[in-house]
């Protein structure tokens, strides 16, 4: 049962990647809602307590995975906010 517990930490650790890649790159923000991301990270913060309490590796490591995540994101979000995204013509 445990690996279960580790595929799915595995799965949800990757859906974060794609997102920080682009952002970093573009460093643009701009069509992004960063509420999602305040709200996630606050739940990987309540979470992670409970992982610990819980004694579960895989829960303990997807919270602090998720709650870098999220706090990696809107750092990039703050830093990135005011950058303006000029619009392609269209060829």
């Amino acid at each position: 049962m445990e690996i279960l517990g580790w595929l799915a930490t595995l799965a949800f650790a990757g859906c974060y990647w794609p997102q920080l890649v682009k952002t970093w790159r573009r460093k643009l923000v701009g069509d992004i809602s960063v509420w999602p991301w305040i709200i996630q990270a606050f739940g990987y913060a309540v979470g992670l307590p409970y992982g610990i309490y819980l004694n579960q590796v895989p829960l303990m490591v997807g919270y602090a995975h998720g709650l870098i995540c999220s706090l990696l994101f809107l750092g990039m979000y703050w830093r990135y906010k005011d950058n303006v995204q000029t619009k392609r013509r269209a060829r």
